[in-house]
């Protein structure tokens, strides 16, 4: 993860596709990543680094941290539903991408109307 702290773009583009690859693997390894700081570090991207190759992959970044059989606690990916509600709103990915953030919105809020709640 400390590749995602330089300040060069296309390193930080393969950094964001090996934490995306890590996370996506199984849960065990999403929730390393997730407790190593990988949220908060893949949203600090995506606000500095406003490309839509950028955006494109942390949202399937964040996308992997958020999912996932067991689900990761809430506490620890709640940041990404303001985010994944942005993009969709404002059409800042298209395709999978968008895919992406819709079914995490979705996993998050099935099962009780508690969890809708807290998405909107």
């Amino acid at each position: 993860m400390t590749l995602l702290y330089e300040n060069n773009p296309p390193l930080i583009l393969q950094a964001l596709w090996a934490l995306g690859n890590i996370a996506g693997d199984c849960y065990k390894c999403r929730d390393k990543v997730i407790l190593k700081g990988g949220v908060d570090c893949v949203i600090r991207i995506i606000s500095n680094y406003p490309t839509p190759d950028v955006a494109k992959i942390g949202i399937w970044v964040l996308s992997n941290l958020s999912r996932g059989d067991p689900l990761p606690s809430y506490d620890l990916i709640k940041q990404t539903i303001p985010l994944f509600g942005s993009v969709i709103v404002r059409g800042l990915v298209e395709g999978n991408y968008l895919e992406c953030a819709l079914w995490s919105l979705n996993t998050h809020s099935e099962g009780s109307k508690s969890k809708i709640k807290r998405i909107l």
